[in-house]
């Protein structure tokens, strides 16, 4: 199965919290056949942000999950149509979820998470991912650095 497909992919989301992005990641993640439980992923995801919060300025975040639900390893892109507050400082409009079987966590899990967020530092590419209405293109920008 592909890292990211356009059905992980989702623009102008009307969400209002962290937690309805989380059940529309964990909604999203289980409809594709990548988790075999909805709620656990939702829990796994709640309890990895309640560690540390996973905004990383410019209006993005990478929340993320090691979850024994997670069938195969999945980024869930989500563009929401307004900003929602994230954290107390912190307002978020572009949601990069990663999603990886727990067995996975030392290899998989940061070596995608290490490149997102390297990448996503770079204006050219982050300009990219955050107006494109091409989901195709999106993936090629993704698959370019998380592979």
């Amino acid at each position: 199965m592909d890292l990211i497909t356009e059905q992980l992919i989702s623009f102008d989301e009307d969400l209002s919290s962290v937690q309805e992005v989380f059940q529309r990641i964990s909604k999203i993640l289980f409809n594709e056949g990548r988790v075999k439980d909805q709620s656990t992923v939702y829990r796994d995801l709640m309890e990895r942000e309640g560690i540390i919060p996973t905004a990383m300025g410019n209006g993005i975040a990478i929340p993320h999950a090691l979850s024994d639900t997670v069938i195969t390893e999945s980024i869930t892109i989500l563009r929401l149509k307004k900003p929602i507050q994230w954290t107390e400082g912190e307002k978020v409009k572009h949601i990069f979820s990663i999603a990886v079987p727990k067995a996975n966590a030392n290899q998989t899990h940061l070596k995608i998470l290490s490149n997102i967020a390297r990448n996503l530092l770079d204006d050219t590419i982050r300009r990219i991912l955050f107006s494109s209405k091409d989901k195709n293109e999106i993936i090629t920008q993704i698959l370019s650095f998380s592979e």
